[in-house]
């Protein structure tokens, strides 16, 4: 429904600049004012009132950032329908199979949609059994501080861990529904 909305605000904007742009060739706008009195630009072959291009150009500039933010949302659309696809499939093979299945493929379901510092993160934590300095996690290989807390970020975004200040670090803490599928007691 946004996207349509979208379209369709992009369509009234760039209505007023396809006018714009046709008027002075339905009528020469030379005509109309003196030479003295009007601000002109000259643009392919025909002279066009200063206000008329500015607002040509503002309305064609406008309609093309809906545009193009048409378009990305729907590439973005796209790959979020791509990633509900997988997760459906899984609960399907699951449900289908009806066999015990195993720890190991739920931490690789929920491995798989987390960016390479979020998953050593949230590897080493399962190491720690869901518990773990922020200190100890820029000691990890491939890790350096910025690294850390960026992961740590965007994993607190998610609502994937949860952090309390310990001394001049942080323990960084998986939620309670995360522990139960991730780590082994």
């Amino acid at each position: 429904m946004k996207r349509n909305i979208l379209l369709i605000v992009s369509v009234i904007v760039l209505a007023p600049a396809i006018f714009f742009l046709i008027l002075p060739m339905i009528r020469p706008f030379e005509e109309v004012l003196p030479r003295e009195h009007r601000p002109i630009v000259y643009v392919g072959g025909k002279y066009i009132p200063l206000p008329i291009f500015w607002l040509t150009s503002l309305f064609l500039f406008l309609g093309m950032i809906f545009l193009s933010y048409w378009f990305v949302s729907r590439k973005i659309e796209k790959k979020i329908e791509k990633m509900i696809k997988v997760i459906e499939r899984s609960i399907e093979i699951k449900t289908q199979n009806k066999k015990f299945v195993s720890l190991n493929s739920d931490k690789d379901l929920i491995l798989r949609f987390l960016s390479y510092g979020e998953r050593k993160v949230i590897e080493r934590l399962m190491e720690k059994k869901g518990v773990v300095l922020q200190a100890e996690l820029s000691r990890v290989e491939g890790m350096n501080k910025l690294k850390a807390h960026r992961a740590v970020q965007e994993l607190l975004k998610k609502g994937l861990i949860r952090k309390e200040k310990f001394g001049k670090t942080f323990k960084i803490y998986l939620n309670d529904d995360v522990k139960e599928l991730l780590v082994k007691e």
